[in-house]
């Protein structure tokens, strides 16, 4: 499991990098080359509205996804017994 969450955490490892001198392109260009590692993509302000709709996505995402699962596993669960 670690290979598969080494990106992800050298992405945020490397995010502050790039905040700091979001102008120097050298380091956000090179880190962006590989796409979990895109810190320089980042927007500047998203408002409090985009965050707002992120969070509620991510709320039903969650939700969707138990249910989605719950339903898989009782459907194997009654399959098996």
């Amino acid at each position: 499991m670690f290979p598969v969450l080494l990106p992800l955490i050298g992405g945020l490892v490397c995010f502050p990098v790039v905040l700091e001198a979001p102008d120097s392109g050298d380091r956000g260009h090179a880190l962006a080359d590989t796409a979990h590692l895109a810190a320089d993509h980042v927007p500047e302000d998203p408002g409090a509205g985009a965050a707002v709709l992120a969070g509620a996505a991510s709320v039903v995402l969650l939700v969707a996804t138990i249910v989605a699962v719950l339903w898989l596993s009782a459907r194997i669960y009654a399959w098996a017994s």
